[in-house]
């Protein structure tokens, strides 16, 4: 067992066993979900899912945070003004779960061919 899913069935998984058996919990290591925009929507998807145990995150938007995102978007404070929407997102995700690490995709200029990490 990676540390990943170590990490994910020992901390996270704890209060979901009681809603959630054990089998669905691996599908969610085993799933890997798109995100395309990071912002009203995006960040509390992505939240939800990288809290939840799902297996592999694909983070995707073009833009960056501005004090318009701050009473909407929930990654938008103070200290990411500025910075980039999917970067942040990134962040965040690690900040949750240290061990996904290769598990994140980055795509910060659109959806397209080139990967960026």
């Amino acid at each position: 067992m990676d540390e990943f899913t170590q990490y994910v069935m020992g901390q996270l998984y704890t209060q979901s066993s009681l809603i959630r058996p054990e089998e669905y919990q691996q599908k969610l290591i085993e799933s890997s979900v798109f995100i395309a925009g990071i912002g009203g929507n995006g960040c509390p998807v992505t939240e939800v899912l990288a809290r939840s145990g799902v297996g592999r995150l694909a983070l995707a938007d073009i833009d960056g945070y501005d004090v318009t995102n701050l009473n909407r978007q929930l990654y938008a404070t103070s200290s990411t003004i500025g910075e980039h929407k999917a970067i942040a997102a990134f962040r965040r995700v690690l900040d949750i779960n240290p061990h996904y690490g290769n598990r994140l995709e980055l795509f910060t200029d659109g959806i397209n061919s080139q990967r960026q990490k």
